[in-house]
């Protein structure tokens, strides 16, 4: 076994292994600091948003017939814009945002949002029936924009015009001999 007598570059190594550790702690320290004290609130906010945002559940509804199976009234999917107040950066930019997006007008958006009587976990729905096209101009900018959200729904539509809107409603369950009769209505 081998004594050495000369510990001067054990030594050197050691305190730039020293020095190294500490330099990790302080940025570890630095870092921490940051994001508890300076962003803390920020992402306290996110954290209690992700944990009850809440989201409409979207049902259909059934179609309706006439005596002869032609359709009186159908449901078709539809997207909704949601926007989630308590979750707004810059309300600004949001909002011209979707503007560009060709959502709507910004003086309507802010209407919406200074008429909304809902306490602000509620989302405020800026637009509805959104074409295809908004939908993944919108969608792919998610990122940039987490206070939106696109819902997918849907929505009543009367192929014979909105005159039969009133009248037309659901009477009775679906027996199965109807089932039988008319397997097109399952």
């Amino acid at each position: 076994m081998r004594i050495r007598e000369n510990l001067d570059r054990l030594q050197s190594r050691a305190l730039v292994l020293l020095w190294a550790v500490v330099f990790v702690l302080v940025l570890l320290g630095g870092s921490l600091i940051h994001f508890q004290i300076l962003d803390g609130e920020r992402w306290a906010r996110l954290a209690v948003n992700n944990r009850l945002r809440k989201f409409p559940v979207p049902t259909t509804r059934g179609r309706i017939f006439d005596r002869s199976g032609v359709v009186l009234a159908d449901s078709v999917p539809s997207w909704r814009l949601l926007l989630f107040p308590d979750e707004v950066d810059d309300l600004d930019t949001t909002l011209l945002f979707l503007h560009r997006m060709g959502v709507g007008s910004v003086i309507e958006f802010r209407e919406r949002h200074r008429s909304r009587r809902l306490g602000t976990m509620a989302p405020l729905v800026l637009a509805e029936n959104l074409e295809w096209e908004q939908v993944a101009r919108i969608r792919s900018r998610q990122i940039d924009f987490p206070e939106l959200a696109v819902v997918e729904g849907f929505r009543r539509v009367y192929p014979h015009g909105p005159a039969l809107a009133h009248v037309l409603g659901h009477l009775r369950y679906v027996s199965q001999e109807d089932l039988e009769t008319h397997p097109e209505w399952s």
